[in-house]
């Protein structure tokens, strides 16, 4: 009867060690599926704040995008200014200038109407200074307005007087009383001219 004790208690023995195996590896899946489960949450919160991350490089990234072309945009128009600045930057003395020319003109046409030897040597002088001052204003730029037989153009001319002529369309300049002139594109004074009345 011992015999058969010792046997049911080895058996037991063996049993309970079984179970007991048994619960730990149940115990250690279990821990392994929380710990699973725990890699699962913290790798979807990971994969969120990495979504996050990149959502906000590429606002990060549109926005220096943005930056970049209004910088290019800020010094192209820069450029643009600074050459319009050049160009212009010596309208002021030209202005003055024409009003130098324009008292030459007006000494030049009462010179010609003497007859005298003098008179017209002075002429030649005066007519050489007049050219040699416009040839200098065109190379920065100055252009005189054709006036005298063109169509009227109220943004070159300005009409001082309507004329009645002969064999002459209407609207047509007929006179000019002050040259006109460009600055580059822009109007630096308009010509001062009479034009054909509509009949």
């Amino acid at each position: 009867m011992v015999n058969r004790k010792i046997i049911m208690t080895e058996k037991a023995k063996t049993k309970v060690d079984e179970l007991r195996d048994a619960l730990k590896k149940r115990k250690e899946v279990e821990e392994a599926n929380v710990d699973s489960e725990d890699a699962t949450v913290e790798e979807n919160s990971l994969e969120g704040e990495l979504n996050a991350a990149r959502e906000e490089a590429k606002e990060h990234y549109d926005k220096l995008l943005r930056v970049m072309a209004d910088f290019d945009n800020f010094r192209r128009r820069n450029e643009k200014e600074k050459k319009e600045a050049i160009k212009f930057a010596n309208e002021e003395l030209i202005q003055e200038l024409l009003t130098v020319m324009d008292h030459m003109d007006q000494a030049l046409s009462h010179i010609k109407q003497s007859d005298s030897a003098e008179a017209k040597n002075l002429a030649l002088g005066v007519e050489l200074v007049v050219k040699q001052l416009a040839s200098t204003l065109e190379k920065y730029g100055l252009k005189p307005v054709d006036a005298v037989g063109q169509v009227f153009d109220a943004k070159l001319h300005e009409a001082l007087q309507m004329v009645d002529a002969e064999d002459v369309a209407p609207g047509t300049v007929v006179a000019q009383h002050r040259r006109g002139y460009l600055l580059g594109d822009r109007l630096l004074r308009p010509a001062l001219v009479d034009v054909v009345r509509e009949k």
